[in-house]
């Protein structure tokens, strides 16, 4: 790489290798960066998201539970989690996340 490569780049390439249904190596470029620390909340809500999108709903949430560790959570993060609580069957505990989603204000409750 010459240097130029950064987060928002990688996130890009990511959802590029999605769209052409190299699905393996973006999960891997996500996961490389979320391994690593990243702070950027865009490799965790398309990593969660591309989990559930593949019926893993407990795979998101490990996803979602590394934002939270590395500090990348956001509202988008809490939305993708309250729907991965919803297809596991926990209803209340993702209705109850997204009630206080509402109440703080957030647009993707």
């Amino acid at each position: 790489t010459n240097g130029a490569t950064n987060d928002y780049v990688r996130a890009i390439r990511a959802t590029a290798l999605d769209q052409l249904g190299r699905t393996d190596e973006a999960a891997e470029l996500r996961m490389g960066q979320i391994r690593a620390g990243s702070r950027n909340a865009a490799f965790y809500h398309a990593e969660a998201k591309a989990r559930l999108d593949s019926g893993n709903p407990e795979g998101a949430l490990e996803v979602l539970d590394l934002a939270e560790t590395n500090g990348a959570t956001d509202d988008y993060v809490r939305a993708i989690r309250a729907t991965a609580l919803d297809q596991l069957g926990r209803i209340d505990e993702a209705a109850e996340l997204r009630m206080g989603q509402i109440r703080a204000g957030s647009r993707n409750a």
